[in-house]
């Protein structure tokens, strides 16, 4: 449980910096044309990246603490990114454009299933 939360913390912290800071310009050009696609601008862009950021945050926490309620949160912010990722990928994109959220998607379900047993 703690590898997986560790995985999705780490890819959540560079997801959700990447969209607020831009810090790669190849990654920012990449996505800024998906969310552009979509309708969507760059405060999208800083919002999806805050609660990308937020969930990673309480995941760390989680794994330090070992607070299973900021874990299910983290997960559930994390289930909620990826569900959200995946319509706009199916809907606007290629199915290979949405493996990353169905793998973030199934990796934070299976943490709230293992952690509500």
């Amino acid at each position: 449980m703690l590898i997986l939360a560790g995985l999705l913390a780490t890819f959540f912290t560079l997801a959700g910096s990447q969209k607020i800071f831009s810090w790669s310009t190849r990654v920012f050009t990449i996505q800024s044309a998906f969310f552009r696609r979509y309708g969507l601008g760059r405060k999208h862009m800083y919002a999806i990246g805050f609660i990308e950021s937020l969930a990673a945050g309480l995941m760390v926490f989680s794994i330090l603490t070992e607070h299973v309620q900021s874990m299910l949160l983290g997960s559930v912010l994390i289930l909620l990114t990826s569900i959200g990722a995946c319509y706009f990928h199916f809907r606007y994109d290629t199915f290979k454009d949405a493996i990353p959220a169905i793998l973030t998607g199934t990796g934070s379900g299976a943490l709230l299933a293992l952690g509500m047993l």
